[in-house]
């Protein structure tokens, strides 16, 4: 029997779910603090590794933020975590899923970086 039931009623796994709270939480935070005049990009967003608002703790933090202004794109990009995380997660387990999704962020900030 396959426990991947389909359909947005389908219980996500914790990773899966987990990801996607976080995310949106921070894309609200991203929405509010801004409106406060704090701009949470500048701060935990990727920086050229030359500039002087780089710092090491940004190779994770970029990957959880979104752009402020546009709905569409965290909801588009929560929406393939969604489609493809849970399978992922199913297959893999949470503890490879979760790690697959932290070292390719990671792996994409450094090709970023290079580049």
């Amino acid at each position: 029997m396959n426990n991947l039931r389909s359909g947005f009623g389908a219980a996500l796994p914790p990773v899966t779910l987990n990801i996607i709270i976080i995310n949106v939480i921070l894309w609200l935070a991203q929405v509010v603090f801004l409106r406060q005049g704090i701009n949470l990009a500048e701060l935990f967003g990727l920086h050229y590794i030359a500039s002087e608002g780089f710092r090491v703790y940004q190779l994770v933090t970029y990957m959880f933020l979104h752009d402020s202004g546009s709905f569409m794109h965290v909801f588009s990009n929560m929406f393939a975590v969604f489609m493809f995380g849970r399978t992922l997660e199913h297959v893999w387990g949470s503890k490879r899923f979760l790690s697959f999704y932290l070292v390719t962020g990671v792996g994409a900030g450094l090709v970023q970086l290079v580049v």
